[in-house]
């Protein structure tokens, strides 16, 4: 499959719907359409304003998810219960407490040569836990157990909680935004010290530095962002897990002394364009691309690019994917898409009913090998997950 020419035909066919939009609207001579996405963006912060007056916010969520993976190294079929809690409390005018973990009940079947991270699981999970504070209407700092999917970038970095500080410095005016925002953090790796009976030697590190916009027109709208990273001081064990999700290790064969053979510091950017093609139908394209620039060309790059349409409350989209074998250290990245070395693409649709809080989302994924790996082989995926929302 040629990815290259994929890209280069989602592309094509945002330009071609954008100027066929463009001319619909000159030729007959109307306006360009009303802006209804900005004026639901200012009714939802004026919500949320609303909320922040409130001393405590707690919202819960129930209900069922399942996974399908198969695949020569892995074949789990799951099913579960779902349940969460997220709260915010107020402390003072500009500080507040803000926390999400939930409890996993799952049951299935697991077969793995490897690697288990797709058996069903039962427990209790954190998805964050940190103090957020604003001392001035243009900065924003948090402090503790933050979730990584803020990035944006599951080819770097997956929705795994880091230990750490978030400072942003930031304007906003019209329904634009510009900010610079920068993370100092320590990678997780207390579940693979437990899995494999040892304590691991002293703590990673990982520095995020991004600056971007958010600007809003009158029927376009662009989110764009340009960031720095660096990963520092990983662990032999976690390079050993990571030499079979896909990156290159040396002395793999002893999790005590396996290293990285390429360290892990370079550019992500992204951006994702949305078109008001009518007051409830939107086009939109979002795209990532990861390049390490401390391994060499056919090893250091990734892209994810992603095509959809939402219609009221349903959504529909595409992605194709391609992560060379060391463009992120795989322990951290989206085990969905297979870590490392994989190349493949996705098919997604969503479903929100507002009036009852019930959303109903499923996704195929199917993951090849770029490099024939004996660790790795061609892996089909598929989720669903079915929740209801409660706020008390």
């Amino acid at each position: 499959m040629n990815y290259n020419a994929f890209l280069k035909f989602y592309l094509v066919h945002m330009l071609i719907a954008l100027i066929g939009v463009l001319t619909y609207e000159i030729c007959n001579a109307s306006p360009l359409l009303e802006n209804p996405k900005q004026q639901q963006q200012q009714q939802q912060q004026k919500k949320r304003q609303d909320a922040l007056a409130a001393p405590q916010i707690i919202v819960g969520q129930m209900g069922f998810k399942g996974v399908n993976v198969q695949g020569l190294h892995n074949q789990t079929i799951g099913f579960g219960l779902n349940t969460n809690v997220s709260i915010r409390q107020n402390l003072t005018d500009n500080l507040n407490a803000r926390a999400k973990a939930g409890l996993d009940l799952e049951t299935g079947s697991n077969k793995s040569v490897k690697l288990d991270e797709y058996k069903p699981t039962q427990g209790i999970y954190l998805e964050h836990a940190f103090l957020d504070y604003s001392p001035a209407t243009f900065l924003n700092i948090q402090v503790g157990a933050i979730n990584q999917k803020f990035i944006g970038s599951p080819l770097l970095v997956g929705a795994t909680i880091f230990l750490g500080i978030k400072e942003k410095l930031f304007y906003r005016a019209d329904g634009q935004e510009f900010f610079i925002e920068a993370e100092q953090a320590i990678p997780n790796n207390h579940t693979l010290a437990s899995r494999i009976g040892s304590v691991d030697e002293g703590n990673a590190n990982f520095l995020l530095a991004t600056a971007g916009a958010a600007l809003t027109g009158n029927f376009l709208s662009l989110k764009v962002n340009v960031s720095y990273f660096q990963f520092s001081n990983l662990s032999h064990g976690v390079a050993a897990e990571s030499s079979f999700m896909g990156n290159s290790i040396t002395n793999h064969s002893t999790g005590a002394n396996a290293e990285y053979l390429y360290d892990f510091s370079g550019l992500n950017t992204g951006y994702h364009l949305a078109m008001q093609i009518k007051p409830h139908i939107e086009l939109y394209h979002a795209t990532q691309y990861l390049f390490n620039r401390n391994a060499p060309d056919g090893r250091n790059t990734g892209y994810l690019s992603k095509v959809g349409l939402q219609v009221k409350n349903y959504n529909l989209y595409s992605e194709i994917f391609y992560n060379e074998s060391d463009s992120s250290p795989a322990y951290y990245n989206d085990k969905y898409y297979g870590h490392n070395n994989r190349k493949g693409m996705a098919l997604g649709a969503a479903i929100e009913w507002k009036k009852y809080q019930l959303t109903l989302d499923a996704k195929y994924i199917q993951a090849n090998v770029i490099e024939q790996d004996l660790n790795q082989s061609p892996t089909d995926i598929i989720l669903f997950n079915f929740m209801r929302s409660y706020d008390f």
